[in-house]
């Protein structure tokens, strides 16, 4: 009985220490899954920090801004600054002037002075582009950013009343991402001069020049950021970051082509346990601009030369108006054997002119090729104008008898340049400030044209009798006729200076009289 009273005992004790040791295996059990459960949670706000203050460093590197140059003032923001959202708009213009440049070089019509400026356009952009980058690419830039939502959260759960701190041993990444998609800069094809290739692409009706692929004009490479049309700012994949990583993916020997995205980390520690975690997000202006020059122009002259020959021999040149006349060229004259009295009349290719539009058409020969590189480079200012408004714009400035040069420009009231309005005024008509107005001398184009001219772009077949007549007394052998014949030179421009081409139309009269009865 006392050996069956000791082992009862004995099973009792073993089951009091059994459930002891559950219950102290119970609380152990509920006291990890507890600090577990801190930990997670911890985790998670040190992660919606995280992805705050990575948010809100997108977001606000759109603030940062950089004094542009001077050459650049009509492509920069209200304050003459360049940020993230129009940087594009400036590589735009350096891409137009080197463009026009290239064609200019392939068609021998570049001016002594025209390589030196696409190269400063060019250099001036880059120096304008890689102040801004260092500013995007500074750790104590997105620190700001970052500490501006992030420094307001905490990690209680992990440390009551603890903050939560950017790792301070973690480099500030940044990414090219979205390589090939649209920037924000649209662009027409036919405003890229003829033979020059541009990166492009299409998205509903609209073009954008490709971001992060690099394009050349003038064998200067060009590289656009990309940024997605009407895309907020968001977070992004840590292996959509990692693969255009600009440190190890870079898409220049400088890596200083403007980044879109930027990552972040934060922890926060109680000394005992820490947790840390890592956000990406791609930044957007949300903005899209054109690509263009806004402040250039394009100068238009025409004169008529009348050409006096006797003999076959040059006696004297007369200019005449637009509108058939008879002149008394040459009074009295004296040849070797007698005096002749010389007439014409010129000007008949006119007929009751009263516009530009008549007077360009007054040629006959098809000006498409005149009117090809003019609109070419008036959609340097303003890429949406097209033929029919070039048309009708000809056809509504009327022709002034005491104006020999017009000039086309974009007339531009807004703040930031981007509302042009394509107007063509007379030299002593009102033309805006950045115009300087010299009155040269007819046969003498815009000093700020930095190209030459070279073959004709229209040449109108020699006419005889048709449009001019001669008639000399007392008459000679054989008789006096006339040949009336007209030309369109045209003579480029890069644009870095403003002006961008000049149209030169001359029509040229040759009568031609003889001493002989």
């Amino acid at each position: 009985m006392k050996y069956r009273e000791n082992a009862k005992r004995s099973q009792s004790g073993a089951s009091l220490l059994l459930i002891i040791a559950c219950a102290f295996g119970l609380v152990l059990l509920i006291y990890g899954l507890f600090q577990l459960s801190m930990i997670m949670g911890g985790s998670r706000q040190v992660r919606n920090a995280v992805d705050a203050g990575a948010l809100n460093v997108s977001k606000k590197m759109m603030e940062i801004r950089v004094t542009t140059d001077p050459k650049y003032a009509d492509v920069s923001d209200t304050n003459g600054k360049v940020g993230m959202s129009n940087v594009n708009r400036l590589w735009g213009k350096a891409y137009l002037i080197n463009a026009n440049l290239e064609e200019m070089q392939k068609s021998g019509r570049a001016g002594p002075s025209a390589s030196s400026n696409g190269d400063t356009a060019y250099q001036l952009a880059q120096n304008v582009n890689d102040q801004l980058f260092n500013e995007l690419a500074s750790s104590k830039n997105q620190d700001i950013y970052f500490h501006q939502m992030a420094g307001r959260r905490t990690a209680n759960l992990i440390n009551p009343g603890m903050g939560i701190d950017r790792t301070k041993t973690a480099s500030c990444p940044i990414a090219l991402v979205d390589r090939g998609d649209e920037s924000n800069l649209t662009m027409q094809p036919t405003q890229i001069p003829e033979g020059v290739e541009a990166g492009k692409v299409d998205k509903g009706s609209k073009s954008y020049m490709q971001g992060y692929v690099p394009m050349t004009a003038n064998n200067k490479k060009f590289t656009f950021t990309s940024f997605h049309e009407g895309e907020q700012p968001h977070l992004i994949s840590d292996s959509l970051f990692d693969a255009s990583r600009a440190d190890k993916a870079p898409l220049d020997d400088k890596g200083t082509t403007i980044p879109n995205a930027f990552r972040q980390f934060a922890e926060a520690s109680n000394g005992q346990t820490g947790v840390s975690a890592v956000a990406s997000a791609v930044a957007n202006p949300i903005r899209t601009y054109d690509m263009a020059i806004p402040q250039s122009y394009i100068t238009i002259h025409v004169t008529n030369i009348s050409i006096w020959n006797v003999d076959n021999k040059f006696a004297k040149a007369i200019p005449y108006n637009f509108k058939q006349q008879r002149v008394h060229g040459l009074k009295d004259f004296q040849t070797p054997t007698r005096v002749i009295n010389c007439f014409g009349t010129i000007g008949g290719e006119y007929q009751a002119v009263s516009s530009i539009n008549v007077i360009l058409n007054a040629l006959k020969a098809d000006i498409n090729p005149a009117m090809k590189k003019l609109l070419q480079r008036i959609q340097c200012m303003d890429p949406k104008f097209t033929k029919a408004k070039l048309v009708k714009l000809f056809e509504q400035q009327q022709y002034d008898p005491k104006v020999l040069r017009y000039y086309i420009f974009a007339a531009d009231h807004s703040a930031d340049h981007t509302d042009p309005n394509i107007q063509m005024v007379p030299e002593n008509g009102s033309l805006p400030p950045w115009i300087d107005p010299k009155q040269w001398d007819p046969q003498t184009l815009d000093p700020n044209l930095d190209g030459i001219s070279g073959t004709p772009l229209v040449t109108e077949p020699t006419t005889t009798d048709q449009f001019a007549q001669a008639d000399q007394s007392p008459g000679g052998t054989p008789q006096p006729y006339a040949t009336n014949t007209g030309v369109m030179m045209w003579k480029p421009g890069t644009g870095f200076n403003k002006a961008v081409g000049d149209l030169y139309v001359q029509r040229l009269t040759q009568l031609y009289f003889s001493s002989k009865p």
